[in-house]
């Protein structure tokens, strides 16, 4: 596997190397993408284990889109209140802004130029399909602590393989209504043709694909 990368690598080295492995003996617990909850499974009841893990991953997310980083358009009051009640960084960079090395670096720990996945994995000259099952990543740190593993939503961090194949024992995408009012979309010419990259959705905000994840995310929870 790839050497890790000590600027990124810190949180990963500090919850999993230090923290995680003096559970590794104790029952289970529920992650979801990612999505946790521990209790002893002799008792039945809530043990003084790590707590419950949720991780939120936006896509296609710009700092100034949010409240607490002013924006006064964009209402954002619950991503507002988390960044009220814990911490908020001023000075976080992603390692790249494309897709799947994003996402890949998120998992392992690693820069891009670590762990190889330096596009997205769905573009024909991809340098590979995508993380290598070989690279240590939190979610495999976590299964072998003890924690049951849930992911939903989208993946893009291999192009054949899929979260299950990283340590998470269920994946769950939702489904969406499709479409857009017609005349109403801002169309890309690309060279195998035309793509909508916005437009209005004329379905109720119940059908649409964040709200159905929300759902399936509360699901998996319970």
């Amino acid at each position: 596997a790839p050497s890790p990368s000590p600027t990124t690598n810190t949180a990963i080295s500090l919850a999993m190397s230090a923290y995680l492995p003096q559970y590794s003996d104790q029952s289970t617990v529920r992650v979801h993408g990612i999505l946790v909850r521990r209790f002893n499974l002799h008792t039945g009841r809530d043990t003084d284990l790590p707590p419950n893990i949720v991780l939120f991953m936006t896509d296609q997310l710009r700092r100034d889109a949010l409240g607490c980083y002013g924006n006064e358009i964009c209402k954002t009051p619950n991503l507002d209140r988390l960044a009220a009640e814990g911490t908020q960084f001023d000075q976080a960079y992603t390692v790249s802004p494309v897709c799947s090395p994003s996402r890949a670096s998120l998992m392992s720990g690693l820069y891009p130029h670590n762990h190889g996945v330096m596009i997205n994995t769905h573009i024909a000259p991809a340098w590979c399909r995508g993380l290598s099952l070989d690279t240590p990543t939190f979610s495999s740190r976590l299964k072998a602590a003890g924690y049951v593993l849930d992911y939903a939503g989208k993946w893009h961090v291999h192009q054949d393989l899929g979260p299950t194949e990283f340590g998470f024992d269920r994946h769950r995408q939702g489904r969406a209504a499709r479409g857009s009012v017609p005349g109403d979309e801002s169309i890309i010419e690309f060279p195998g043709g035309k793509f909508a990259v916005a437009g209005t959705n004329p379905h109720p905000k119940e059908e649409g694909k964040t709200w159905q994840l929300t759902d399936v995310g509360l699901e998996m929870l319970r």
